[in-house]
């Protein structure tokens, strides 16, 4: 089932500036360790960070938080190799509040050559099986931490590039 669907796009020659500007420390602020570890001998660092950004991005709308509620970006550890999706600290409560169980991603015209496209594309779909769907009436809301339950709202959430993460 899914519950949030999120997508990004960010842009390669923006990312290429802060690199240039705040070289390791935007790395960190932005790259979990096991992502940075893939800029070792990259070609294309800012194009990699900038794919980093925008899954992060992607995954982020998939949970729907309010405006207030912020993590830091190594708290979302993407594997571009396989799409999978590690969540830590706030970013990991708030997805088992919304029962959550898998966060995946895919990069969107991937077919396009670097030299052409300056920004990339992230898609992120945040699922859960239909055996583990909570068959009561009402669901936690995971927005409100004092709050043991909720009315049932319905759990397709789509969010567009734009609407505030």
């Amino acid at each position: 089932m899914v519950l949030g669907i999120g997508i990004d796009t960010a842009d390669t020659s923006d990312v290429a500036a802060s690199l240039a500007r705040f070289g390791r420390r935007y790395v960190d602020r932005v790259l979990a360790p096991s992502e940075a570890v893939a800029l070792v001998g990259s070609p294309e660092p800012a194009r990699l960070i900038a794919w980093h950004w925008a899954a992060k991005e992607a995954v982020t709308k998939t949970l729907a938080p309010v405006p207030d509620d912020s993590w830091p970006w190594p708290a979302i550890e993407v594997d571009r190799a396989d799409g999978s999706v590690r969540l830590h600290g706030r970013p990991a409560e708030l997805a088992a509040a919304l029962g959550v169980e898998r966060v995946t991603v895919a990069t969107a015209g991937e077919a396009l050559p670097a030299e052409t496209c300056h920004t990339v594309t992230v898609l992120a779909v945040a699922t859960r099986s239909t055996r583990s769907r909570d068959s009561s009436s009402r669901r936690h809301d995971p927005h409100d931490l004092h709050q043991t339950h909720a009315p049932h709202h319905p759990t397709l959430h789509t969010i567009q590039k734009g609407t505030p993460a």
